[in-house]
This record gives structure tokens, sequence and C-alpha cells, in this order.
């Protein structure tokens, strides 16, 4: 599990739509996919997707999305699913 602290900016959102921004290059399938199935949690629950974030929220998102994540940050990259998450 991969997780995120929501800032003062990212405050105040609808769930999906952060997730969606932090995961641009993921589908909007696979993001309601992962909220449906309960795989994404915001502060330790199992959420659905129209929670609002508040600072200091945690998100915690499975590896699928992670990796996902990681190859948004750097195009090409493809790691291993157990390679921590890195900023290129």
């Amino acid at each position: 599990m991969k997780q995120f602290i929501i800032g003062e900016n990212e405050a105040g959102q609808r769930l999906d739509k952060y997730l969606k921004k932090l995961l641009p290059e993921a589908p909007g399938s696979f993001l309601y996919k992962m909220l449906r199935k309960k795989n994404i949690t915001l502060n330790g629950r199992k959420a659905s997707g129209d929670e609002k974030t508040g600072a200091g929220h945690s998100i915690n998102l499975p590896e699928a999305a992670a990796v996902l994540l990681q190859q948004a940050l750097c195009p090409g990259l493809l790691l291993p699913l157990s390679t921590k998450i890195i900023m290129c």
C-alpha cells in the first residue's frame, strides 16, 4: 500500500476527483472500480469516492494504483510491484 497525506491545497475536494488528479494516466473506470471494490481507504476506512478530503487526511492506495502513479511520474519506466515509489 502507498500512503498519501492530503495537504491544505487539496482539502475540500471529493476523493474521486482528487484521485483523478493524482493518477492522470489511470482510466476513470479503473479508479471507480478500485473504489467500488473498497481497495482505497481514507483515514483507515474503506472509501466510496464521494467523501470530502480534509487537510491531514491519509489515503492508502493498493500497489496496482501505485504503479500507475509511478508511470505517470516517470513515463517509460517500468518497475516491479515491489519497488517503492520514487520521484524522478
